[in-house]
């Protein structure tokens, strides 16, 4: 039971640092700003989605189909090419999508 007591006060501690952030039983803990660190109450986004917005989501969802739909073989070079950096297989294909729909656009 020792043991537990140490951990959970450095979690306690890295919570309410003053460089701590993210999220905490429905608080949303920020670690600065203009005014200095603040803390406020999580709420549920209310952001109208745009037509722009919309048309993005629409086409992360199209890449992300296409990605699901590869079988194994189609997804190993994606995965192997990504092994060596800081993404994913699927963040590769998606990011390489949205590069080519530029392009010919």
């Amino acid at each position: 039971m020792s043991g537990w007591g140490k951990q959970s006060s450095v979690a306690v501690r890295q919570l309410f640092s003053l460089f701590a952030w993210g999220g905490f039983a429905r608080t949303v803990i920020y670690d600065y700003n203009r005014a200095g660190p603040y803390v406020r109450a999580w709420r549920l986004p209310h952001e109208i989605p745009s037509q722009g917005r919309l048309e993005v989501w629409a086409a992360f969802a199209s890449a992300n189909q296409e990605f699901s739909a590869l079988d194994a073989e189609g997804r190993a070079p994606w995965i192997a090419r990504a092994a060596s950096r800081p993404l994913t297989g699927r963040n590769l294909y998606v990011r390489n999508w949205f590069e080519q729909s530029w392009e010919t656009d």
